[in-house]
């Protein structure tokens, strides 16, 4: 599930509540898209003002949910993250500026109530032609290395050896018709798949990919202590869905 509010159109458009807006934001502003993986943490609410706020109407973020915002630029701004049980209790902080029109990505990585954070001021590539941008993270706090692979070209591998909190930085793939779709396939070392995730390209069909870039990011726990995991991929686009 995705949440959005107050998204700029500065090369990137942006949404309020899910309502696709392409207002002429003021010129100051940049956009900071949040992302909770932190595995059985709380609910958590996040303060981007810079100042106290009421958190009873500020929007709730749960494990496996984005947000996205405006964040004044020309400053610093600081970024905490608290509880929604316990709003007092701050679970992490941290201070982000980024310039006009730039978007950041911060990950809210870790396990219970020790979250860390993992900021990216993104460098989106230029996408000519019929390609996609994909970028792969090892997010799963107690994983070991993986590696990622295209089903059905020849094994292609895309990253190999990430560790918890490597990726692989942007990669350029081609979105065509007679590709239609990816699938991406995340293993361990011993070549067993951990989870499984598609990207459908064909253009004109479904979330429009193509000239856009996504991260798809290995979540959960390698154990889950019931004798399982509760791996899956998450995927965070970098642009509005259309």
């Amino acid at each position: 599930m995705k949440k959005y509010i107050n998204l700029l159109s500065i090369g990137i458009l942006f949404i309020t509540f899910g309502c696709e807006e392409e207002d002429n934001l003021p010129f100051t502003a940049a956009s900071l898209q949040v992302v909770h993986t932190a595995v059985n943490a709380p609910d958590v609410h996040i303060n981007y003002f810079g100042r106290d706020i009421t958190f009873s109407s500020n929007p709730v973020v749960s494990y496996n949910e984005e947000i996205r915002f405006t964040l004044p630029t020309d400053m610093s701004n600081e970024v905490r993250i608290v509880s929604v049980t316990d709003t007092l209790s701050q679970l992490f902080s941290t201070s982000i500026a980024l310039e006009v029109g730039e978007l950041g990505t911060l990950f809210l990585t870790g396990e219970g109530e020790n979250i860390e954070g993992l900021f990216f001021n993104e460098r989106l590539p230029t996408l000519t032609d019929s390609l996609i941008g994909v970028r792969f993270l090892n997010l799963s706090p107690d994983s070991n290395p993986v590696s990622v692979t295209v089903v059905g070209q020849d094994g292609e591998q895309l990253a190999s050896d990430l560790s918890y909190l490597d990726d692989s930085g942007y990669l350029e793939l081609a979105a065509t018709q007679d590709i239609g779709m990816y699938t991406f396939e995340f293993s361990d070392v011993d070549d067993n798949v951990l989870a499984t995730t598609a990207l459908e390209v064909i253009p004109g069909r479904g979330t429009k990919a193509v000239f856009q870039s996504q991260t798809f990011a290995l979540i959960g726990r390698s154990d889950d202590g019931n004798g399982g995991n509760s791996l899956e991929v998450l995927r965070i686009n970098h642009y509005l869905k259309r």
